[in-house]
């Protein structure tokens, strides 16, 4: 609630003899609409990124620090000095808030005045040849600053990917989330486990006993001859054997389907698979239901 004035007077002068909280926050309720005022006005030369809320506290501050630092004596309006406080607390808000150096936003300034002055002058859209020399600057520098000026621009995830497609779709819709798991390479490798269970299940007892006791318990190819009676060589031939059986079923499974046209998860060939990790899913389980049989 704005006071009279000759309430404001008496509240001046109660604050300034006695600095009380209960005179400042009084002071502060009557002046808070000409942060209002002032923040209404910057925000329409803002960018709608800017919130409204956002410049009225940074101004509230500075209006706290104009009623403590005002000096009447001088002979100013308390408007008047409040008014340049309570604009420079936004401004400074604003540049704490800026991703962008302070440098690089006067650069994209001069940038875009040279642009309007050229568009003024020859009644058409510059070329890049004319505003650098417009700027003084050469071909190089000049591309540099199109760069530089090209990484400070905004743009909302909720626009369309195109302006003339309206069911193109918004760019959060398009983007790809790196950190989600790929359709295609979840069918790619449940295709996998399927391809190496359907072979491990077809091998001999003791080749499934290498698989498992290699790729589960992690032993080594001494550690399972020792295990099975049979040669550290032999535990290595069998190991190859099975790991090229494998690959082999799996390069043609998906060569088949690199080749049929409509196949929607083709892939080219030549591509590196992993195996491994499926490979000691399915070891496990064989392990589990021969553990029996790996008992000494």
């Amino acid at each position: 609630m704005r006071m009279t004035d000759e309430a404001l007077t008496a509240c001046w002068i109660s604050y300034r003899q006695s600095l009380s909280a209960v005179s400042k926050d009084r002071l502060l309720i009557h002046y808070v609409e000409l942060v209002h005022q002032i923040a209404g006005r910057m925000k329409i030369t803002l960018p709608s990124s800017v919130q409204f809320d956002d410049l009225t506290s940074c101004g509230t501050m500075g209006l706290i620090r104009a009623i403590e630092n005002f000096e009447p004596d001088r002979g100013f309006k308390f408007e008047t000095y409040a008014s340049q406080v309570v604009r420079g607390a936004m401004l400074d808000g604003l540049r704490e808030y800026d991703w962008l150096p302070r440098t690089q936003r006067i650069k994209n300034r001069r940038l875009e005045n040279a642009i309007r002055d050229l568009e003024q002058r020859l009644a058409r859209s510059p070329d890049d040849e004319e505003i650098a020399a417009e700027l003084g600057m050469t071909d190089d520098q000049y591309r540099q600053l199109l760069s530089e000026a090209g990484a400070g621009a905004l743009l909302s995830l909720d626009n369309e990917v195109s302006a003339f497609e309206s069911d193109s779709g918004s760019f959060h819709e398009v983007i790809p989330d790196t950190e989600a798991d790929n359709p295609h390479e979840l069918i790619e490798q449940a295709e996998i486990k399927r391809i190496a269970r359907t072979l491990l299940d077809e091998l001999p007892d003791q080749a499934r006993k290498v698989m498992a006791l290699y790729y589960f318990e992690e032993l080594t190819l001494k550690e399972i001859g020792q295990l099975l009676g049979i040669t550290e060589s032999r535990v290595c031939q069998i190991h190859s054997k099975i790991i090229l059986q494998l690959r082999a079923r799996l390069r043609r499974v998906f060569e088949e389907d690199a080749d049929d046209p409509v196949t929607p998860a083709a892939r080219p060939r030549g591509r590196p698979r992993k195996i491994i990790e499926p490979l000691m899913e399915v070891a496990t389980s064989i392990l589990e239901r021969s553990s029996k049989d790996l008992s000494p």
